[in-house]
């Protein structure tokens, strides 16, 4: 038996991954497991972790933008621990395999037959195994929600349908695909149906699954046997994300018919050139706007993405796209700040253009904490701030124009912010 501990950045959202791990242990093996989610910037609880767990093996989910931390947190343990085993898998191994120096073991791919063959004693330095090979698993989750009982309270619980993508965007590592990234995948009906059943029986506060798929039901055959099964045998609410290029009437009323109450999808940009540049161009704005609004027909609640600070955007740009958000009025209006991850097409351009000089080391761990892009500092303060208001802003009729205003203003306290939105509110009520 090996003492195992699972770790991964704490976020929002329950960490699949290590839960695919842990069913993929338990079957395979006699295993004690433990995880730890780090939280911000402080590592000292996964410290105290290992100190009392005195795990054999400790294996890491590492996104890019992470892995520095990750390092530190290594080499550190290494000194103090020399017998443990660092195991580096994730999104960051899979792509940047070769600049690992500091796990005794790296995988590429899926890690559940990775991490099986690695407790039981493979000494391959690196192990490449298929993203679907997780699909046949389902993920164990008592032992996480019993460590992280947020996790078991909250009423959303998170599941995937299937691995991969269907679409090459040139911000995202998809666009630059690697042998074991073996395209979109999909699970059972059956397998999707048999863990919705164990989470609504095991967990009985849930309210509804949120699909965790970057596209959801892309394959519309899968998608009429998801709809007939789920509605017999499930019939509760799901969330899901798509991409507007699949949407139709057939589509829209099977996911609805299947329960399906949320949805997610990007618009990215309001300047078809930017969306061209990203890989986001089959639709012009005038389609992406009618099959928004082709959505909403659904009575879907509706949450929009888009990236702001995008390679050669402007401040204009991003007001445009947020006059687009209000005209659409979704229940939410998500923004990130784009990163030029190296190794994407989209990152390697902006190096190329002078856009930005830096590595994946400089990359923050989130995609929230400001531009890296060489904007004048002026625009790079702007596009900060207009993150911030950016979802308020596109719940009201002028926000367009208040976003304008504050952002412009350069004064950006507290008191002037509710001096600008109020003045404007009095002034679009009063229909001056």
């Amino acid at each position: 038996m090996k003492k195992i501990l699972l770790v991964a950045k704490k976020t929002g959202v329950e960490p699949l991954g290590l839960m695919y791990l842990h069913s993929a242990l338990n079957v395979c093996h006699n295993n004690e497991i433990e995880f730890c989610l780090v939280g911000n910037d402080d590592p000292k609880e996964l410290s105290n972790k290992i100190h009392t767990f005195q795990p054999d093996i400790i294996g890491f989910s590492v996104w890019t933008g992470w892995h520095m931390q990750v390092k530190g947190i290594c080499q550190a343990t290494r000194e103090q621990y020399p017998n443990i085993k660092i195991v580096i898998g994730g999104p960051h191994a899979s792509w940047f395999a070769e600049d690992i120096d500091f796990a005794d073991h790296v995988v590429i791919g899926g890690g559940c037959d990775a991490i099986v063959d690695i407790v039981a004693g493979g000494r391959t330095k690196t192990h490449r195994t298929r993203f679907s090979s997780i699909l046949p698993i389902i993920p164990f989750r008592d032992k996480l929600y019993s460590q992280y009982p947020e996790f078991k309270n909250n009423t959303i619980k998170s599941m995937m349908a299937s691995t991969g993508c269907a679409f090459r965007c040139a911000y995202c590592y998809n666009s630059n695909p690697i042998p074991e990234a073996d395209g979109l995948k999909y699970r059972t009906v059956k397998s999707v149906i048999h863990e919705a059943r164990e989470i609504f029986s095991n967990f009985p506060n849930t309210k509804l699954i949120f699909f965790q798929d970057d596209a959801f039901g892309f394959n519309i055959n899968w998608l009429r046997e998801f709809h007939t099964e789920w509605k017999e045998n499930i019939n509760k609410p799901l969330a899901c994300q798509f991409r507007l290029e699949m949407v139709n009437y057939r589509y829209l009323s099977l996911l609805k018919k299947s329960g399906c109450t949320s949805v997610t999808f990007a618009l990215e940009s309001a300047n078809h050139k930017i969306r061209k540049l990203i890989g986001r161009a089959q639709l012009t704005n005038t389609e992406m706007v009618n099959f928004a609004e082709t959505v909403k027909g659904f009575d879907f609640k509706i949450r929009t993405e888009q990236m702001l600070g995008l390679p050669t955007s402007t401040i204009e740009d991003d007001l445009a796209l947020l006059k687009i958000n209000i005209d659409l009025n979704p229940a939410m209006a998500w923004t990130s700040i784009y990163v030029p991850y190296r190794g994407t097409p989209l990152g390697e351009y902006t190096v190329k253009q002078g856009l930005y000089h830096g590595s994946n080391e400089d990359i923050p761990q989130t995609f929230f904490e400001g531009s890296l892009l060489n904007f004048t500092p002026e625009h790079q303060k702007k596009i900060e701030i207009l993150h911030k208001i950016y979802a308020t802003c596109a719940k009201m009729e002028n926000g367009h124009i208040v976003a304008r205003e504050f952002i412009d203003s350069k004064d950006y306290s507290w008191e002037n912010w509710y001096k600008i939105s109020k003045e404007n509110l009095f002034q679009y009520f009063y229909n001056l």
